[in-house]
């Protein structure tokens, strides 16, 4: 039993119900359970049409919104390998995680995150592909947009069977006040054996709302969204810090 198996199983049950909030143009936009596992697969074919296989290394610099938790359902749901990088972060402390990581595929969130890549793509050979959540401003034709990325010929099952307990889910790294980062390992029995012990102490109702603003590169904010997808209450998420 994985998280993608749990959140399968409550896209089943909920259906049209609201899985997921965010701002956009003004208002808030409301996605279904059904939405939300709609874009999770086209986001895993399109990754599979890129040519990510399991264990490969997924990358993630942008602040919490929407997008992040797709993706992020996405690259698991397909055996990938999600590396959360902080959009705080300086370019040479960038370039250390994807090197490290190893990363082939890198989301970025927008044009001001995608300058700092270009500052060290020269020394990250690991990279293959970049992809960006909001391509406003953004002229370069290397960079693919978000809905770009789904390809109906690649909607193909190429795993070596499902995920299991001790397959690498996510490697996150520290940030670096202690020395050099470190990535921590998170298996996708750790993500499950968290759900389940958030699950006791927080035994919230399908009508319950939670508000996202908290870094999802944190270990913290992401497992309260796995909650949330295991729980079957909903998602909001915050415009910004200074929206909150």
């Amino acid at each position: 039993m994985t998280i993608i198996d749990i959140f399968k199983e409550n896209v089943k049950k909920l259906g049209d119900e609201c899985c997921l909030k965010y701002k956009f143009g003004g208002k808030w936009i409301d996605l279904s359970w059904n939405e939300v596992a709609e874009r999770v697969d086209s986001y895993a074919a399109g990754l599979i049409g890129l040519g990510v296989e399991r264990g490969d290394m997924v990358g993630i610099l942008s602040t919490t919104r929407a997008e992040w938790t797709l993706v992020d359902m996405a690259a698991l749901s397909i055996g990938a390998v999600v590396v959360p990088v902080y959009h705080s972060v300086p370019a040479e402390h960038i370039a250390y995680i994807l090197n490290e990581a190893q990363v082939k595929v890198l989301f970025v969130e927008n044009e001001k995150l995608l300058k700092r890549i270009y500052e060290i793509r020269s020394k990250v050979h690991s990279l293959k592909n970049i992809i960006a959540f909001d391509a406003t401003g953004i002229s370069d034709s290397s960079v693919l947009k978000l809905d770009q990325l789904d390809q109906p010929s690649n909607r193909q099952n190429r795993l070596n069977g499902p995920n299991r307990p001790n397959d690498i889910a996510s490697i996150i790294y520290t940030s670096g006040t202690t020395g050099i980062q470190k990535g921590v390992v998170i298996t996708h029995g750790n993500i499950v054996a968290e759900v389940k012990a958030l699950q006791i102490g927080f035994n919230l109702s399908r009508e319950a709302l939670l508000f996202a603003f908290l870094p999802l590169a944190h270990v913290l904010a992401r497992a309260i969204q796995f909650y949330q997808l295991a729980q079957g209450c909903k998602m909001a998420y915050a415009e910004s810090i200074d929206a909150i």
